[in-house]
């Protein structure tokens, strides 16, 4: 009979430790963490070192953005590109750095024949910015095309969330949308609206887009607004890194830089306050009713000594002592979950294995577990096969 158990309750517990993460769903919290994760990278690969891609060629969207001063030179080879690869928030290195326009013609050029992903956004960033063209917001508009958030309210913006956003057939257009109503060029200016599209969770980082004029418009101002106006904690975060001169040091100030870090501790305070009084609950439920599904997430709170939020914002991790360390339940915990394995080896092996995989996960609103706690589960998991 334990057996038959143990065989239907296994993909139960995996279910759990692989996804049961991504469901922890809350409204105070930065919801779609894995797309947004995914989506943006601050990594550069170059196709000269991935014997893959090296006989793949710029598309006309990165000459366009090559030609706007992105990327390096040497990824010019006989005339042709042979850079990086397209993403929609730019990489860490573009924030430091000034692009300073190659060839304004050949950009426009390139950006006229670009098709596919991005590209509407590209062109539409050369009218705005004038690179190359006269600026013309109206003809900006005209190669948008589609506008999702003409008949919206802010407030129905926001409750239909990403949802919305994915369902325009260019979504990475949205923050220029955000843009051209925050200025009200060729549209109604509408900073309410603005706001909404730039706090939806899709679109959380494209202030970077606006900080350096990569598939946007450049305007520091701009940029800093849609921080400002972002629901997220971590934004105040980089605002302060911003004005302690981390990307370039022209803005610089310290008084700014004192004054968001003042915000920043103080939101993170209320964030981390309302999260563990969840896990609190959670835990005095599971004493009541011992749900064998929560066992991946009790063993990881007694056991991590320190927890480590990457999905809150993808570009910094941030790392927190978890208030319900304790080595003594952990090891109850743990004593339970092998007898209740019943001295099948195997079985408890693999239930280790999910715990590991829980606690490792990056993606995770309940942060990971430090690599001390990790390497034991590990080293538990494997010991109990011998």
């Amino acid at each position: 009979m334990f057996k038959i158990f143990k065989f239907a309750l296994l993909p139960t517990l995996f279910f759990f430790a692989n996804f049961a993460q991504a469901s922890e769903w809350s409204p105070k919290r930065s919801k779609w963490i894995n797309p947004v994760r995914d989506y943006y990278s601050d990594s550069e690969m170059n196709l000269e070192d991935n014997e893959m891609h090296m006989a793949v060629l710029f598309s006309e969207l990165e000459k366009s953005l090559f030609y706007q001063g992105f990327f390096h030179e040497d990824t010019l080879k006989n005339g042709k590109p042979v850079g990086a690869f397209i993403q929609a928030i730019p990489p860490e290195a573009f924030l430091r750095q000034k692009a300073i326009v190659r060839n304004e013609k050949k950009a426009v050029d390139a950006a006229l024949l670009a098709k596919g992903k991005f590209s509407k956004s590209n062109l539409a960033n050369l009218y705005l910015s004038g690179i190359g063209v006269e600026k013309n917001p109206q003809k900006a508009l005209e190669v948008l095309g589609e506008n999702l958030y003409a008949n919206k309210t802010p407030k129905e913006i926001e409750s239909e969330g990403v949802s919305l956003a994915l369902r325009a057939a260019d979504p990475d257009t949205a923050p220029i949308f955000a843009y051209i109503y925050y200025y009200g060029l060729g549209l109604e200016k509408d900073v309410e609206k603005c706001n909404a599209i730039l706090n939806l969770a899709y679109f959380n980082f494209s202030w970077r887009n606006f900080y350096c004029g990569y598939l946007a418009p450049k305007d520091f101002d701009f940029a800093i607004h849609a921080l400002e106006v972002n629901k997220e904690f971590w934004a105040s975060k980089t605002l302060s890194e911003i004005y302690e001169g981390k990307y370039l040091s022209e803005h610089a100030n310290a008084a700014k830089a004192e004054h968001w870090q003042k915000v920043y501790e103080e939101k993170s305070k209320v964030f981390f306050k309302e999260l563990f009084e969840e896990n609190k609950k959670e835990l005095a439920d599971f004493e009541k009713e011992r749900d064998m599904r929560q066992y991946s997430k009790i063993i990881f709170l007694y056991g991590a000594k320190k927890r480590i939020f990457s999905s809150i914002c993808a570009y910094n991790d941030i790392v927190q002592d978890n208030p319900f360390y304790s080595p003594e339940k952990l090891d109850i915990e743990l004593k339970k979950l092998k007898e209740f394995c019943k001295n099948d080896k195997e079985f408890y092996s693999t239930l280790l294995s999910g715990i590991y995989t829980y606690s490792t996960n990056v993606y995770s609103p309940q942060g990971r577990a430090d690599d001390e706690f990790a390497s034991y589960i590990q080293k538990l998991s494997k010991e109990a096969k011998e």
